[in-house]
């Protein structure tokens, strides 16, 4: 099969015009959707950029990740299944930031990652705000 341009279908292309031809989808919404407002495809993800922070021996220590759910990947994280750099530690929540990208998301943890100067004012003021966090320790 071929469009107009003449470049051949994908496979999700066939699939589509299969499906519209038997009816099933109309106007590119599913009918078992039944009064979907979400056509076909466009459902929005939400990323999370985040830096985790911990201290062993005295000494913080950060870590920058990407993840579309932030609870299970911290829980990960904490029970040594997440990173094998984050294994061994107790992880606290310093700093997250959502995007309905994973391409901005990408972008924003590279930009994180490379900024210095960035982790460690957030980790310093997380140190601030959390006093306890000064006489944390594994």
């Amino acid at each position: 099969m071929q469009i107009s341009s003449g470049r051949p279908l994908g496979a999700i292309e066939i699939y589509f015009l299969i499906l519209k031809s038997k009816k099933v989808i109309k106007n590119n919404v599913h009918d078992s959707c039944k009064g979907c407002s979400i056509p076909l495809g466009t459902a929005i993800m939400k990323y999370f950029v985040y830096l985790l922070v911990s201290r062993k021996h005295g000494k913080l220590f950060s870590y920058v990740g990407i993840t579309n759910d932030l609870k299970k990947r911290i829980i990960l994280h904490n029970s040594s299944k997440g990173a094998k750099y984050t294994r061994g530690k107790k992880w606290y929540l310093a700093y997250k930031k959502s995007y309905n990208s994973k391409s901005k998301a990408l972008k924003e943890e590279y930009r994180l990652k490379k900024d210095k100067k960035k982790r460690e004012k957030i980790k310093l003021n997380f140190n601030l705000k959390n006093e306890n966090f000064y006489s944390f320790t594994l």
